[in-house]
């Protein structure tokens, strides 16, 4: 599979935050303030998104999106499985797999209104903890050199 950290972009939207729904909570991913930093218990540190490419190309790759409006469409075969992983400072890693090759950038997340109140733009899939053990060891490997 190929691997990118391109896992979450939107182009033109409000200027509410944009957060992914955890069983442990709405994580936050991306901040315009409303409602702000604080409204959130868990904030996205990172994550990649794995894939695989329409010319089978393996490893990292830095061209999985050439545009937002084509999203991954355009270097990737829809037809095979993505899966995101987003890393949050409560050290887990979640993770979505999806095999609807409707999937686009913003597949998991939602957004706030631009008053910072709840939108009808949710989430259609939550992110789950993911049973990758030496995912969540290598979080922990990371987090730690910053504590």
């Amino acid at each position: 599979m190929a691997v990118n950290d391109y896992y979450f972009g939107y182009g033109a939207s409000g200027r509410g935050d944009w957060y992914a729904n955890t069983l442990d909570g709405q994580m936050k991913v991306q901040n315009e303030n409303n409602p702000g930093l604080t409204a959130f218990s868990i904030h996205i540190i990172g994550g990649v998104v794995f894939l695989t490419m329409k010319d089978d190309s393996t490893g990292r790759q830095n061209k999985v999106v050439e545009s937002t409006a084509g999203g991954y469409s355009d270097e990737v075969d829809m037809s095979k499985p993505i899966t995101k992983y987003i890393l949050g400072d409560n050290d887990k890693v979640y993770g979505l797999k999806t095999s609807d090759e409707q999937v686009s950038l913003t597949t998991g997340f939602g957004e706030y209104n631009d008053d910072g109140t709840t939108s009808d733009y949710q989430p259609a899939q939550d992110f789950v903890l993911s049973g990758d053990n030496a995912a969540q060891a290598e979080l922990q490997k990371l987090i730690s050199a910053y504590r």
